[in-house]
């Protein structure tokens, strides 16, 4: 991920999402334990060029790792449509969903979907100049195979 800290709180926000994220891939492959090995990494990035960079290198990751054939196909968010307008996502709010259940007499259980909560999601433009830096330049640029 390439984001911005304005408010300081970098490693409480990282600390929730890997943790929640880390718990959904368990769920999701029906396993338990550590999903990854490491404490995150937060370098912080210091000029136009490094920003770059690291948007070159979190966009193409997945095709450099061979996850997919061309990063296109990466099926995860990349945030480009994004830019400058909000997103909306649902997700399933679980621990209020469990409180709920566990007060519930039987026969009387919550229903899941007025457990789902929507949240916008936000991007920052981009800083001036970094504009020239989208993929599709890289691409007829030929830095990126494609």
């Amino acid at each position: 991920m390439v984001v911005q800290d304005q408010g300081g709180d970098l490693s409480a926000f990282l600390e929730y999402f890997i943790g929640n994220l880390a718990r959904e891939i368990n769920v999701h492959r029906g396993r338990s334990g550590t999903v990854f090995p490491r404490r995150f990494s937060a370098e912080e990035i210091l000029d136009d060029e490094a920003f770059a960079g690291r948007i070159r290198y979190t966009l193409l990751n997945p095709a450099d790792a061979r996850l997919v054939e061309k990063y296109r196909d990466w099926p995860g968010l990349v945030a480009w449509p994004l830019l400058n307008a909000g997103h909306e996502f649902k997700r399933f709010n679980r621990r209020a969903f469990a409180r709920v259940l566990r007060k519930a007499e039987p026969g009387l259980e919550p229903r899941r979907e007025d457990f789902i909560e929507t949240e916008i999601l936000e991007l920052a433009p981009l800083p001036a100049g970094v504009d020239a830096f989208r993929p599709s330049t890289y691409v007829r640029q030929g830095l990126i195979a494609t």
